[in-house]
């Protein structure tokens, strides 16, 4: 992909840096999953090792693609990438080792003279020594290094690993942007309304999420949940939980409806008693789902548990919110 739509306020004060020729040697992207940071990331880092740019009001896009190429291929010598490996790793994290390969990195000389790239996707997936090896990097910066971190809130990391780094702040697409963002993707049909409210703007997610099944059970989900909230009644989750238990496939779409749909409350919401309160019930669900599989608990008992969390959690959370 060499076009971005949408996050050109955000991405400003990088390209503004790069212009100026002071760059600070970390940027933390920050927002929901799905929203295309790890996409401009790596476009960023293209520009930063040669790629052209062009930015108007439709979006940013590299006009020249050497740099990109490499890096997609895995073979340009100045940029790192690391992402924790779900397919061997029991844990799926990023820990110390993975990080001090990233400072070794830095210690060779850029193969054209100039940056070398690092990028971490993602601090959610960074273990405890992981993040204070990271931490102490961050507080010894590499010459002509730039250090690229993803995060999309689904944990928390250490506010000193917050405050060394520029923050980037990547919100939702609006509705345009959406549509102009899917099509680019691919998406060969339009996603219902219900699918449309349930991405909080993030089309990454979207597209990873929608299919025939996925439709009508988002149309539950936000008619049962999202659109009554908080207000939700015993008769509705009843309903919900009835076609929540007909099949994995439908467990498995509650469970990715109701954390994506928690993860955007948890972000959005000013109120930060209310959006912790929304974070825990991330956590727990997450939790329940991990847990549920690994005892191989059976469908009811994992969407009973679940639909505890949003009952309880319902209680907690201000009509307003």
């Amino acid at each position: 992909m060499t076009d971005i739509i949408g996050h050109n306020y955000t991405i400003a004060p990088f390209l503004k840096s790069l212009t100026a020729g002071r760059m600070p040697h970390a940027w933390l992207f920050e927002g929901a999953e799905g929203l295309g940071k790890s996409s401009v990331a790596t476009l960023l880092a293209a520009i930063i090792l040669g790629d052209q740019y062009s930015l108007d009001e439709n979006g940013f896009r590299l006009t020249t693609t050497d740099a990109l190429r490499h890096i997609e291929n895995g073979s340009h010598p100045d940029v790192r990438i690391v992402r924790s490996d779900s397919e061997t790793s029991k844990t799926s994290t990023i820990s110390v080792s993975d990080i001090r390969s990233v400072t070794s990195f830095f210690e060779l000389k850029a193969s054209q003279g100039g940056f070398r790239v690092a990028i971490i996707d993602s601090l959610d997936d960074l273990n405890a020594n992981g993040a204070n090896a990271l931490l102490k990097t961050l507080e010894e910066p590499p010459t002509n290094g730039l250090i690229l971190l993803i995060h999309h809130g689904k944990s928390q990391i250490l506010q000193t690993i917050r405050s060394r780094c520029v923050r980037l702040r990547f919100n939702p697409l609006s509705d345009a942007e959406m549509a102009a963002a899917l099509t680019q993707l691919g998406l060969e049909q339009a996603p219902s309304k219900a699918i449309l409210d349930l991405s909080n703007g993030a089309p990454g997610w979207l597209v990873n999420a929608v299919d025939d099944q996925s439709e009508e059970f988002a149309q539950a989900f936000v008619s049962n949940i999202v659109e009554p909230w908080p207000k939700i009644s015993h008769s509705k989750l009843s309903k919900l939980f009835g076609q929540a238990i007909s099949s994995d496939a439908n467990l498995s779409l509650f469970v990715v409806f109701a954390l994506h749909w928690l993860h955007g409350l948890a972000s959005s919401t000013e109120d930060q008693r209310t959006a912790a309160d929304y974070s825990v019930a991330w956590q727990e669900i997450n939790q329940i789902a991990s847990r549920g599989e690994g005892l191989r608990l059976d469908l009811s008992e994992r969407a009973a548990s679940c639909m505890n969390v949003l009952m309880k959690l319902a209680t907690r959370v201000p009509a307003f919110a």
